[in-house]
């Protein structure tokens, strides 16, 4: 009877030994999505690059969909920082393009850019994004790009 009660004790211990949220050491990875008028977006590439050759550090952010080519472009300056920040800013850049490769391409009017995660010592960045943009060729082609998210570690 006692070894069938430490036996049960045993079974027990390693039962609650191994409950725990999973969720907590699971690392994402890249990625990034968006609603484009109304259209799913969920990028397959997403590349980070960082440029110090100007007088700032700037991050470029590009994610695309290969299949048809549809492309956003973040661009801002490294000190950021996080928070909540609107697109008319100086350091801040958002572009959409209907074919990378040789499309239209759309730079932004308004919209907000959300930094959640500005990590410069692993040089990851994420956040959400939402904003409108406008072909440069022709004025009454407008993309309005809501519930965009992404996470990228840049190099």
């Amino acid at each position: 009877m006692k070894n069938v009660f430490f036996f049960l004790l045993l079974a027990a211990t390693f039962s609650f030994v191994g409950c725990g949220d999973d969720d907590e050491d699971e690392v994402l990875a890249d990625f990034m999505t968006a609603t484009v008028n109304g259209d799913a977006f969920e990028a397959t590439t997403v590349s980070g690059f960082s440029d110090d050759t100007g007088s700032e550090e700037l991050l470029l952010t590009i994610g695309t969909r290969t299949s048809d080519g549809l492309s956003i472009g973040i661009n801002l300056l490294s000190s950021i920082g996080t928070g909540e920040f609107q697109i008319d800013r100086n350091d801040l850049g958002f572009t959409f393009s209907e074919d990378l490769n040789n499309g239209t391409t759309a730079y932004f009017t308004e919209g907000t850019l959300n930094i959640t995660r500005n990590d410069t010592t692993a040089n990851v960045l994420e956040g959400s994004f939402n904003f409108t943009a406008t072909d440069e060729d022709d004025a009454t082609n407008i993309f309005n790009v809501t519930d965009g998210e992404f996470k990228v570690t840049y190099l």
